[in-house]
């Protein structure tokens, strides 16, 4: 089950990471203020990310999970993702995988270990962009944990 869920994670980050062509300075801030605070949120509560993470997209359970998690970690993490603002906007993808992301990095082997281990488990697809990101995640498992390894925003990243 752990390996069905690495390998769904993996899958979700590597859609919502997948770098912008171009990008212009407010936007790479904006990624690197919501990696910082889902950083935050997987580490502050990584049992209930995961189940969140796990959950139907679908469904109004999973957004309100998603929800809950930002509302219940703003305090503790706004202000150091955003500073005094304390506004962070994003879409569910958008969180979904930066959480997913910093889940994954949070184990203890190598990322390309985990994904390369998690895909021999069965994954869903839902869209074409699901399609994609599976036949990245199983068939370069390096590549994809040099891809987390990067920084938003990080000239590496589109490497």
């Amino acid at each position: 089950m752990i390996g069905r869920i690495i390998f769904i994670v993996a899958i979700i980050g590597v859609a919502a990471t997948a770098p912008v062509q171009a990008q212009d300075a407010e936007e790479i801030e904006a990624r690197v203020a919501l990696d910082s605070f889902a950083a935050c949120v997987a580490q502050r509560d990584p049992a209930e990310s995961l189940r969140v993470l796990n959950g139907d997209f679908r469904t109004t359970a999973y957004r309100n999970g998603l929800r809950m998690l930002a509302s219940e970690a703003r305090d503790d993490c706004a202000y150091d993702a955003v500073g005094q603002r304390n506004a962070l906007r994003s879409s569910n993808l958008l969180m979904a995988g930066s959480i997913a992301e910093n889940w994954l990095e949070q184990g203890d082997a190598p990322v390309n270990v985990r994904i390369a281990r998690a895909a021999q488990t069965p994954a869903d697809i839902f869209a074409p962009t699901d399609a994609v990101a599976q036949c990245l995640a199983r068939s370069m498992p390096d590549q994809v944990g040099a891809l987390f390894a990067t920084a938003p925003g990080d000239a590496a990243e589109p490497a």
